[in-house]
Formats: C-alpha cells, structure tokens, sequence
C-alpha cells in the first residue's frame, strides 16, 4: 500500500443506517474527515468525495443483499488522501479479510465478535483492527508493536459513555465526541453509500454545498419533500 494513499477498510454485516455510525467511528473520527464539511471559507477547488458501489442488484425498493461501497476522500487537515471501504453481507472479499482477522486472534470470543462487526484502518507501519463498537482495538501485526497500552487513550480523555458526555454537554461542559457539527458528518457521510447503490458508475459529492454535483436525480434522495405545516 503506497504511504501517501493509505487505506480504511471498514466492514459490517448489517446496514449502514445501523450500525455503520459505531462500526466507522474510529476512522472517520481519527482521520478527520469531518473537517471537510467544517472548511471555512470553503477551499477552492472545493474538496469532493467520490463514491462507488458494487451490490448484489439496484432495487428502488429495498437495500441491496449485499454492497461494496468505496468513498474516495480528498486531503484534509494534516492527513493525504485516502479510500474507505464498506463490505456489507456477502460482498467480494469480505470472507477473506474475515478470515484473515481471525488468524491474528487467540481469543475465540473475538473471533466471534470478527464475524459479527469490525473495522480496520491500514497504514504504512501496520494496521488497527476494532471490534464493531470500536470500544477495543488491537494493532497487526502484534510482534511490531510490543510494550504498547491499547486500553486506555493517551492523547484524549476516556469518554465517560454517551449518555454522560451528553449530559455534561447539556450542562454547560464540554462538547460530546458526538456533537453534531460531527455526528451529522458522519450519518451524511455513510449515507452516501445508501445512495451510491442506487445508481450505477461514481457519484461526486460536495460537502461544503452537502450536495451531490454529477447526479441530479441522485442529489434529490439526499432530501425529502415534506407535508404543508412540516418543514425543516
């Protein structure tokens, strides 16, 4: 994997409106793609993600069985370009990588928990590999990185859980992980893929405009028409 352009792969087996907002956390968070839509002024060019999907067929009327959806996401803050990768359900390549997780893994109880969820973000040095709630994590190859904590933070304080965080916010604290100049980042973002398996070839998504710039009939699912009386 070339440095400049490295790789987060991020897997599940149910749907991105589920539990991709858990699963994707770490790497959206870490990488700082919510910075995108927080440009200010907006940079010109304007920064674009790129979004493609493969799924088992376009149906206007429910999900795909399964989806491989890739965002091909421009620079941003200090971080060079980078790729996520969504494998959901039967996708290609998703049992392998399963697989291959599960032979770096002594405990049984995790490799259950692989089958089930996870994500892993992969750099030039090695990778990190997090259970789908991204509440623990482990870094691959482990022989590369001895002596090194991976239960508790160094660099941020331990969250206190969400329902805590929020409330402390609410009182005049400090803003939860999960504010919503973050949180509607991310829950726009992995939508995106929804989107994507319903058209064929690459969408062109502007996040400052939150718009979707080559597709206009993909652009108007990123909004609903609401009844007289109800608007946002």
């Amino acid at each position: 994997m070339d440095a400049a352009a490295p790789l987060a792969r991020v897997r599940h087996q149910r749907q991105l409106g589920n539990w991709a907002s858990h699963t994707a956390n770490l790497a959206f968070m870490a990488l700082k793609v919510h910075e995108l839509w927080l440009a200010e002024p907006p940079k010109q060019p304007r920064p674009v993600i790129r979004i493609e999907a493969q799924s088992s067929g376009i149906n206007k009327l429910s999900f795909p069985r399964w989806e491989l959806i890739k965002w091909e996401i421009p620079a941003r803050a200090e971080f060079p370009p980078i790729t996520f990768v969504w494998y959901n359900g039967a996708a290609p390549g998703a049992r392998g990588m399963i697989e291959t997780l599960k032979s770096t893994l002594d405990d049984e109880r995790e490799k259950g928990l692989t089958d089930f969820a996870g994500a892993l973000i992969v750099g030039a040095k090695g990778r990190i590999h997090s259970t789908g709630h991204n509440a623990t994590f482990r870094l691959l190859p482990k022989g590369q990185f001895p002596g090194i904590d991976t239960q508790r933070p160094v660099k941020v304080e331990s969250s206190r859980g969400h329902e805590q965080d929020w409330l402390l916010a609410c009182r005049g604290g400090k803003p939860a992980w999960a504010n919503f100049d973050y949180a509607d980042a991310l829950n726009e973002f992995l939508m995106l893929g929804n989107v994507a398996t319903q058209f064929e070839g690459r969408l062109e998504f502007d996040p400052v405009a939150m718009k979707i710039v080559n597709n206009a009939d993909a652009d108007s699912l990123l909004r609903s028409d609401y009844r007289q009386g109800w608007v946002l």
